[in-house]
This record gives structure tokens, C-alpha cells and sequence, in this order.
């Protein structure tokens, strides 16, 4: 079970959960979320994770104003 706390960000449907062993990116759906991608639980895995889910929550936003 997932718990609040556990998130570490989000936007939109992008989340990132640190799951104690890396820090996964997220995208909802109507059902269930799926894993885009995961990194190293470090500083560096972190950095990338954010970066990752900013991008993909610009590239959503700019789908819907189409």
C-alpha cells in the first residue's frame, strides 16, 4: 500500500513515489498509474526523476491546448 507520504511530486496526472529503493515516475490513468521510468534513490536519481516529470507534464499540458 502506498502511503502519502511516499509521494514526492505532482502535477497533473505525473507523480513521482520513492519506493526506498529508487524514486519512480508515474502517470495516472483512469484505472491504475504506470511506471514511465525509475532512478537511483540519490540525490542525482532525484534531480533526473523531476526533471523527467516536468517534462512530461509540459508535454501533456501542450497535447491538451492543441
Amino acid at each position: 500500500m502506498i502511503k502519502e507520504s511516499q509521494i514526492i511530486f505532482e502535477e497533473g496526472k505525473v507523480w513521482i513515489l520513492d519506493t526506498k529503493d529508487s524514486y519512480s515516475v508515474q502517470i495516472s490513468g483512469f484505472t491504475h498509474s504506470t511506471t514511465d521510468s525509475a532512478y537511483h534513490r540519490n540525490s542525482d536519481g532525484l534531480s533526473i526523476a523531476m526533471a523527467r516529470a516536468k517534462y512530461l507534464v509540459k508535454r501533456f499540458n501542450e497535447r491538451e491546448v492543441k
